[in-house]
């Protein structure tokens, strides 16, 4: 007992010349041996009192314990949400930089993984970066905006989709019919969750991408289809019904380059399967 003291002693004594992090586990090193000795009976009692509490009271605890834990991640979400809007205005400038990039794309994930189901809170927010977004997007920027809104549309579903109607209007659309930009990073994405009700439109992407866009353009924007692994399944089973009968019709008229796109994208439709033959 005398050499734990001792030990304990040395700890405090010289825990000003430790980082806080070694100078507590030193300190809880030591008390835990003392605490777990036969001498003091404190383990002993913990264990008696532990099985003495009834299946109510270790519920109850439960359920405390896993409120404090989501109140944590909670307000973790919305202090990255915060630094996003916080950032996202300087997003298109040059001068961003890469570690303000990795500290966006980090308080992205924070948000996008973490961010409770719709309240009211989640609403403002979401709306006003989607504001912020439409307010700062045009052609020369669009590959660093539209990858916020991509990342923001696919967390937060169908009403943030209703909400880009009214936050990105048609900037989104006048980029796509821009030749010059139009091959800038989920572009045709964003337009697919912005639309994800809207059955006709997506069919119109699908069909553009068959028959209208350049080859540049169609490998910059191909991966942008996973937008449709989200949506609902009839969504998805439409869209594969079209796809097949494009491929079908292709078939028919010698369009090779058709065929293979429409492969290409049911491929990346349906996950697990390779995306080139």
């Amino acid at each position: 007992m005398a050499l734990l003291a001792g030990v304990a002693g040395l700890a405090s004594a010289f825990s000003f010349l430790l980082p806080p992090l070694a100078g507590s586990l030193v300190l809880g090193s030591s008390i835990g041996l003392i605490m777990a000795g036969p001498v003091s009976g404190l383990g002993a009692h913990s264990t008696h009192r532990e099985k003495s509490r009834t299946p109510e009271e270790r519920l109850n605890e439960a359920v405390a314990v896993r409120r404090r834990t989501a109140k944590i991640e909670r307000e973790a979400a919305l202090e990255g949400f915060d630094r996003v809007l916080a950032t996202v205005e300087k997003v298109g400038d040059p001068l961003f930089g890469e570690r303000a990039g990795r500290e966006l794309e980090l308080s992205m994930a924070r948000m996008t993984d973490h961010y409770p189901e719709w309240d009211p809170e989640g609403r403002l927010r979401t709306y006003f970066l989607l504001k912020k977004i439409g307010s700062n997007l045009n052609a020369g920027n669009a590959g660093a905006y539209l990858e916020v809104a991509y990342r923001t549309l696919e967390a937060r579903g169908k009403e943030a989709a209703q909400i880009s109607h009214d936050t990105l209007g048609g900037r989104v659309e006048l980029i796509y019919r821009d030749p010059e930009s139009g091959s800038a990073r989920h572009l045709a994405g964003t337009l697919l969750l912005m639309n994800r009700d809207d059955l006709r439109y997506i069919e119109g992407i699908v069909t553009d991408a068959l028959h209208l866009w350049s080859d540049e353009r169609f490998e910059g924007l191909l991966l942008d289809f996973r937008a449709l692994i989200a949506m609902p399944e009839e969504t998805k089973a439409e869209v594969e019904t079209l796809l097949k009968k494009e491929m079908a019709k292709a078939a028919r008229a010698r369009d090779a380059s058709a065929m293979a796109r429409a492969r290409e994208i049911l491929r990346v439709v349906i996950p697990g399967a390779p995306l080139r033959a």
